[in-house]
């Protein structure tokens, strides 16, 4: 199997080696026994005769630059009981059902100015967690999402003397991350001319002849999610008030394109063992 497409001169010259500037510089290497640009032959002629070819190939490893997440967080009220003027505990059931998303999208913002017909896996896009994948002849956005429906009932008591608070967070993270993947040919460039050395033929290495020709194709990774956290916020009389953060669901719900499923789940809520008095 080829590595990539096969190579042209269009393609070297849009890497900086006109075919001129390859006659040049191949022509010196053989003692100026060419003779004209037909003397240079790639993947075809007598190129292919003694099967020189070359090829368009991507080089090296994914490079990337990440911008740190930003965090833009809103709270909220939900539900408050103020239980300060009953001598009895109070207690009631609070559900809540929510959605958290996480989106990432890769575009290519600088495509390569050669073909080279190679897919591109971006793991942990812009430090979303989600993988894409995107061919490098693409000519529009690669996008994955995460889903997450999340459904819960928490067991509430508000102690005698007491105002309880359910609280909700919001936060909305967005990232962006650069990506650079190098991209040249590798292979043989077939010349002829005069007998040079015994021979009319040679074939040269094309990063050796032309010093390794590289292009840089350039990729945007973007992420945004939505989070959400409850936290419980106690009142007492005459005390600081305090805070714990409601759990959620230990399973939740994957939305992918191909399945859809919603699971509910009851959870017991966090320690309330010194909220009140046990009563025999």
């Amino acid at each position: 199997m080829a590595p990539g497409p096969e190579t042209t001169f269009r393609d070297l010259s849009s890497l900086g080696w006109p075919i001129k500037q390859i006659f040049d510089r191949a022509n010196v290497q053989r003692g100026g026994t060419m003779r004209n640009t037909d003397d240079l032959a790639i993947n075809d002629r007598f190129a292919a005769r003694w099967e020189w070819y070359c090829y368009n190939i991507v080089k090296g490893n994914l490079r990337q630059a990440n911008s740190p997440p930003s965090d833009i967080s809103s709270t909220e009220t939900i539900w408050s009981y103020d239980n300060t003027q009953n001598i009895q505990p109070h207690n009631e059931e609070w559900s809540e059902s929510w959605t958290e998303t996480t989106t990432a999208t890769v575009t290519i913002t600088n495509r390569a100015s050669i073909s080279l017909d190679y897919s591109i896996t971006i793991f942990d896009v812009a430090s979303s967690g989600l993988s894409i994948e995107i061919s490098t002849e693409s000519t529009k956005s690669e996008t994955n999402e995460s889903v997450h429906q999340l459904s819960v009932t928490w067991p509430i008591e508000v102690g005698p003397g007491e105002i309880l608070s359910i609280n909700r967070t919001i936060t909305k993270t967005t990232g962006t991350s650069i990506y650079e993947q190098d991209y040249g040919v590798s292979g043989m460039i077939g010349t002829d001319g005069k007998k040079w050395k015994d021979h009319y033929y040679w074939g040269m290495n094309a990063n050796w002849l032309l010093d390794n020709p590289t292009g840089t194709l350039k990729l945007q990774g973007h992420m945004q999610s939505t989070s959400f956290k409850y936290t419980l916020v106690r009142v007492r009389s005459g005390q600081e008030p305090t805070s714990v953060e409601l759990p959620k669901p230990i399973e939740i719900a994957t939305r992918t394109p191909d399945k859809e499923e919603i699971i509910k789940y009851m959870i017991a809520a966090p320690d309330e063992s010194d909220a009140h008095e046990d009563i025999d």
